[in-house]
């Protein structure tokens, strides 16, 4: 059984065709956005790594919960 690793998928039209990225992690996807909104990239599409269609902001919002650190497991220890 082979495990296929999945992507946020932030894809649109630029003047040279079409652009896809795979992105592995949301701040990643997030990066990419950014990238496509600053490079004029039209019809920008994001799917999530079911496969389902997000809204730039519910990617955006999805990142900020994404990016805050985990509690530390050995507090307690100190």
């Amino acid at each position: 059984m082979t495990q296929q690793r999945r992507f946020y998928i932030v894809k649109g039209k630029a003047s040279h065709g079409s652009v896809t990225h795979l992105c592995p992690t949301v701040s990643i996807a997030i990066d990419t956005l950014k990238r496509f909104r600053q490079g004029a990239v039209q019809d920008i599409q994001i799917f999530d790594p079911n496969g389902d269609a997000m809204s730039p902001n519910d990617l955006e919002a999805s990142g900020t919960g994404a990016e805050k650190p985990e509690p530390a497991a050995f507090a307690d220890h100190i």
